[in-house]
């Protein structure tokens, strides 16, 4: 199948975020989608058999660390490929690389912004999450307290430039010496600043939210949290509506009633879903390596022996299944915080995370029980539940 070919879509149910499935054809040219429409698809394309099954903008992952196997941290391509793949077998077609900072120990010219030039087969990369390395120690979580650095010791301008312009988030907790500079310089850089891994108060976040921070990572994990009498950074994120909170939904990270509450008091237009997923995400395994301590996973969520949380194997699909069971929200209620959520966040919603003509066509197919049959990048099917994929 050639990028030139036109491809419909044929009797499917379109579902974009907030609408019920609706019966439509899609066709798809160059990559993009070209029309949304009922029986007027050209005679001439490729058709998908789809009749009855369920059309959906593909997911887009905030906060990935890894999977199938590799770590982004690696910075190869054949690494971030395989990353690739194994999230398009999960319903993600567009991710940020996501890893922990190392700049203090000399990797200042590392190979990821290189790598992140090419075009995967599966997924696709659009930047860069930093994790770090400008972090709470007392709220680092599994980070390893040797990746950590204060503004005095390392230069965010280091940062900028080892990242050649590949940088589009990053992770800081704002009641750290020099962290409003870094946020202004991320603003002005066009980088998203996300507070997390922070004992923040809530006047501390409630300043760098008056600063131009919009983001949260993970809320309440790896943060100072709420309580009546001192509602901290998590009360600050919870009641500002112009801060987006990324949510990891595997019951786990959060219980099942907070993440309720949290889509009661935020409402979806303010949460993205994200996985946290480490190199295990999307391999059958108990138990692994990471960052050099033994984890083991439980329902789907990776602990370290001493019980510290540090993300799931879970992808994008499961995890907005969860979301789905734990609100009682149907899917396509809850389809926002996994498709234009974080593409408003990256500042790509003006292509992707809808289906609509104009837009790229990153789509999921699914069967009528809400399982991922195939995965579409850019017009081109990158995974199918039933066949191999031909990657030429």
């Amino acid at each position: 199948m050639k990028d030139s070919d036109k491809i419909v879509f044929r009797g499917c149910k379109v579902c974009n975020p907030g609408s019920l499935p609706c019966e439509a054809e899609v066709t798809v040219a160059e990559g993009m989608i070209s029309s949304v429409v009922l029986g007027t698809a050209p005679k001439e394309a490729i058709e998908v058999a789809a009749s009855g099954k369920i059309l959906m903008p593909g997911f887009i992952d905030l906060h990935v660390h890894g999977a199938g196997g590799r770590d982004a941290s690696e910075g190869s391509f054949e690494a971030i490929e395989t990353i690739s793949l194994a999230l398009a077998a999960e319903g993600t077609t567009s991710f940020l690389a996501t890893i922990l900072s190392s700049f203090q120990e000399g990797s200042r010219n590392f190979m990821l912004p290189e790598a992140l030039q090419f075009r995967f087969s599966g997924a696709q990369a659009m930047g860069i999450h930093l994790e770090g390395p400008y972090l709470n120690p007392e709220f680092a979580g599994m980070i390893p307290l040797k990746s950590l650095a204060t503004v005095s010791e390392l230069f965010p301008e280091e940062i900028l430039e080892a990242c050649r312009g590949e940088l589009k988030m990053m992770t800081l907790a704002p009641e750290l010496p020099g962290s409003h500079r870094v946020i202004e310089m991320l603003l002005k850089e066009g980088v998203v600043p996300s507070i997390g891994h922070t004992g923040a108060t809530f006047d501390q976040t409630n300043r760098a939210i008056a600063c131009g921070v919009r983001h949260a990572t993970h809320l309440f994990n790896a943060m100072k949290g709420f309580h009546h009498r001192d509602p901290g950074a998590a009360g600050a994120l919870l009641m500002e509506d112009s801060v987006v909170c990324q949510i990891i939904a595997d019951g786990m990270h959060l219980h099942p009633s907070v993440v309720h509450f949290i889509a009661r008091i935020k409402g979806v237009e303010s949460i993205a879903l994200i996985t946290d997923g480490l190199p295990s995400l999307g391999e059958k395994r108990k138990s692994g390596f990471y960052l050099g301590r033994p984890y083991e996973i439980r329902n789907g969520a990776i602990f370290s022996l001493d019980g510290t949380l540090a993300g799931t194997v879970l992808g994008q699909l499961a995890l907005l299944k969860r979301f789905s069971a734990f609100t009682e929200i149907p899917i396509h209620s809850l389809l926002a915080c996994s498709t234009t959520v974080p593409a408003k966040v990256l500042g790509i919603a003006e292509r992707k995370g809808r289906i609509a003509p104009g837009m790229d066509a990153d789509m999921l197919l699914l069967d009528e029980e809400w399982n991922l049959e195939q995965t579409w990048v850019k017009g081109k099917c990158v995974y199918c539940r039933d066949m191999r994929i031909d990657k030429e």
